[in-house]
């Protein structure tokens, strides 16, 4: 989970420095790595996940949360230093995330070609997730 983080992390440099689109290939790109050369930690975290062990499920997910909340504070600083009118940036993030996780999932099945076609289409998710929220911020009324 501290690796993961430390890939969320470097997403507040990736969002000042770059648009959004380039800002997602970049980190998908960096998140594609790290599953190629982690897979066993992956898997791992993935059992770990359904342990029955409540002690380890409640650890994975304060971690989870902790990305969470990292993430949503490098959007909304992010957001801030551009201008940007303000969003749901807890919910995006959430939604990121879950997505990440199940791209996870998807991946422990796929060669590294089908992983790279799969992380396209993962792009376009987020991608749309991120100008949806956008759109929806945009036209809720002052004070919803």
């Amino acid at each position: 989970c501290i690796r993961l983080r430390s890939i969320a992390r470097s997403a507040k440099h990736e969002m000042a420095d770059h648009d959004l689109q380039q800002a997602l290939k970049n980190l998908l790109g960096q998140f594609l790595l790290y599953v190629n050369r982690h897979e066993s930690i992956l898997r791992l975290l993935i059992m770990q996940w359904f342990n029955p062990n409540p002690a380890f499920r409640r650890t994975i997910r304060r971690e989870m949360a902790s990305m969470q909340d990292d993430l949503a504070a490098s959007m909304r600083q992010a957001a801030a230093e551009k201008g940007r009118s303000a969003s749901d940036y807890s919910a995006e993030s959430q939604a990121i995330l879950s997505l990440l996780t199940v791209y996870v999932l998807d991946a422990m099945d796929l060669n590294k070609e089908q992983r790279e076609r799969r992380l396209a289409r993962l792009e376009r998710q987020l991608l749309m997730l991120v100008l949806g929220s956008r759109a929806l911020a945009g036209a809720e009324p002052a004070g919803s």
